[in-house]
């Protein structure tokens, strides 16, 4: 008699898919901790045992390492490996073989998509969260310190969701992964350098602008997750003083999640290894560079002129 059932457990499908995907990436997990754990842990542990020193110098070399070292190191490596993580999960709708094979399932398209989306960001937290237990563990003899180390990790935490979300989102736009990497980069590399040289060549040229006119680190990475949890995790804005920051990532993270769950319902099988499921992105991609190419010409020839008229006079 021929069995008409295919598995005897009731498993869903999005368990299934998450939990096939996480032992299929374990070993970039794995590497993922072990970096996490052999930086800063393996610093502070390190000088414990080999220095002798009081414990007012060692608690101020713990604050000191907590404020820009943890957010440097341990933030840097979380940021890489958040577009690693990104890479791997989402890659499979940039190439035909495997758009077939994953559309050959019993599963929706959303379905599909965030099992894969969760398990990514089951192996960036998890990982982050032991680090940041252990280093809390290690520094519990200075209370700034821990508080510090609070206050980095959450930050971190918060961006490094944020841009794994915003790299989902670029992911599905794409066709190829190629064009996601560089849509990425080019964004979160090319935006803060548009704002900063709008405000270079305002300074100069707009009478009223001083030069000493600054403007919130918010603006300097809206469109820039990637860099904007280190530099807020050692400027320490975000939990301090207003939560602006904070504010925007929710805003951010929300438009993001929005984005991933349109395009991945309409995006065509076709658009792997060919063009843009979302003309909306190279769009966007473009504007920012062009205005940039253009400001750096602009305060060239602006600096140019300058000197002219200096030495004519």
């Amino acid at each position: 008699m021929t069995s008409t059932i295919s598995c005897n457990k009731k498993v869903s499908p999005f368990s299934s898919i998450y939990w096939w995907s996480l032992r299929k990436n374990m070993a970039s997990a794995i590497v993922y901790a072990v970096l996490l754990l052999f930086s800063y842990p393996l610093l502070i542990f390190m000088y414990k045992i080999f220095n002798n020193s009081s414990k007012e110098i060692q608690n101020g070399f713990l604050e000191g390492c907590a404020a820009l070292v943890f957010p440097v190191i341990t933030g840097g490596i979380a940021i890489l490996f958040t577009l690693l993580v990104a890479v791997f999960m989402f890659s499979y709708m940039h190439k035909k073989r495997s758009v077939d094979v994953f559309g050959a399932l019993p599963v929706t398209r959303r379905t599909l998509f965030f099992s894969r989306y969760f398990t990514g960001i089951s192996i960036l937290l998890v990982p982050f969260l032991l680090c940041m237990g252990l280093s809390m563990l290690l520094s519990i003899q200075s209370f700034e310190a821990v508080q510090q180390l609070w206050r980095s990790s959450v930050t971190i935490l918060v961006s490094v969701v944020v841009a794994y979300t915003v790299t989902a989102f670029v992911a599905v736009c794409c066709g190829t992964t190629a064009d996601m990497v560089i849509s990425v980069l080019a964004i979160n590399g090319l935006y803060p350098l548009m704002v900063l040289m709008c405000q270079v060549i305002s300074n100069s040229t707009i009478p009223g602008v001083t030069s000493n006119f600054n403007l919130p680190a918010v603006v300097y990475t809206a469109l820039s997750p990637y860099s904007s949890g280190i530099v807020n995790a050692v400027m320490d804005p975000a939990l301090t003083e207003s939560g602006a920051q904070f504010l925007w990532w929710f805003v951010l993270l929300a438009l993001s999640i929005a984005g991933c769950i349109a395009v991945s319902r309409k995006r065509k099988a076709e658009c792997a290894q060919a063009g843009f499921a979302l003309r909306l992105l190279p769009v966007l991609v473009r504007a920012i560079a062009c205005t940039v190419a253009g400001l750096v010409f602009a305060l060239v020839f602006s600096s140019f002129s300058f000197g002219v008229n200096a030495q004519n006079s």
